[in-house]
């Protein structure tokens, strides 16, 4: 058989060469298996010509004084705050020294500043983006609550795993994992992730979300952790989702892999927010859908979302994931809602 030198285009009409077959982008898989390839290299090596045109935009906006500089500058920092570190996994070789190289080289040019406050942050604080006021303001180090639920001070002596609240309501996951309550600056907070200019601000309360629970979340043994899925229209819409920031960077501060498009929204539900109780569980059902249940069977599944208001949303991704063969799934958000349209 001839040889052909790899790189060359194969010769016009020949037939029966065989030539080596390299494994493409889509058959990587973002969890941690050892059958897997390991993931690509993400970072500056990969984006030369990014890298480049996106330092001088920051430049650029930033000596013009607009909004658009902040928001360059922030995109700067996130992308360099993931340089050759995939989810789940520690940056090895190359990839971590790029990665030191270009995270202090950003925070040189780029000074860090807190994601909520926009203060200047110290050294200490500079890997969460969040100043030490707004750590104690946003998560309290203690929130006694339901271990089920996360309802505030709900918690039956008797039973202490379940309140009278999540008693009477049929609820699919096994706990939940919270920051606080859903008012004052952290409603405040939650509402500002929503929006595609605040992606720093939801990466920086992923990190506050597992300095605080993460003892808490590394009970549960997770295997990986999954995102509640936002339809593609109301994503395109907002142009981001927060659940999945929060998952991202949740993953990465606690070493565990995380699966993006496992879970899929199969339909655009309307929004809850003036919806009863019943109504939000009538409205999600049946809107989540499974897209890899690849290694579900006696799975423990970390669920991630923004807040909790009745549990409809979780519950039902809860339940498409039981019967998928998942044998624990928890949840963590940032804020668990009380009110009259809540559990």
């Amino acid at each position: 058989m001839e040889k052909r030198r790899i790189g060359s285009r194969p010769p016009f009409g020949r037939v029966g060469t065989v030539y080596p077959k390299w494994p493409h982008l889509g058959d990587i898989q973002e969890d941690d298996s050892s059958n897997a390839p390991d993931p690509p290299l993400r970072g500056p090596i990969g984006y030369p010509g990014f890298v480049c045109i996106l330092f001088f935009v920051c430049i650029l906006f930033s000596s013009s004084g607009s909004d658009l500089g902040s928001i360059a500058v922030a995109v700067m920092g996130n992308f360099f705050n993931r340089v050759g570190d995939p989810v789940g996994e520690r940056p090895r070789g190359l990839g971590r020294q790029v990665r030191r190289i270009a995270v202090a080289g950003s925070n040189l040019l780029f000074p860090p500043r807190c994601a909520a406050c926009d203060v200047d942050l110290q050294a200490d604080q500079a890997g969460i983006r969040l100043c030490a006021d707004c750590q104690s303001l946003l998560g309290p180090v203690s929130w006694p609550c339901c271990p089920r639920c996360a309802a505030p001070g709900a918690v039956d002596p008797r039973r202490a795993t379940t309140c009278e609240l999540c008693r009477r309501t049929p609820l699919k996951f096994d706990s939940v994992a919270t920051l606080g309550g859903y008012q004052d600056e952290l409603r405040d907070t939650v509402l500002r992730m929503k929006r595609a200019s605040h992606e720093p601000l939801s990466a920086a309360m992923g990190g506050l979300l597992a300095l605080r629970r993460g003892k808490e979340l590394a009970e549960l043994a997770a295997d990986f952790i999954a995102p509640i899925p936002m339809h593609w229209a109301r994503r395109w819409q907002r142009g981001t989702n927060s659940a999945e920031v929060l998952a991202l960077t949740l993953g990465r501060a606690m070493r565990i892999p995380v699966r993006r498009c496992m879970l899929v929204r199969r339909r655009n539900t309307i929004p809850q927010t003036d919806l009863s109780p019943r109504q939000r569980f009538r409205n999600v059902r049946g809107a989540f859908g499974i897209r890899r249940d690849r290694g579900l069977a006696g799975a423990r599944i970390l669920l991630v979302d923004d807040v909790l208001t009745t549990g409809a949303t979780c519950s039902e991704a809860a339940a498409v994931l039981k019967r998928a063969g998942a044998s624990i799934v928890a949840a963590a958000v940032v804020a668990r809602a009380r009110g009259p349209n809540a559990m």
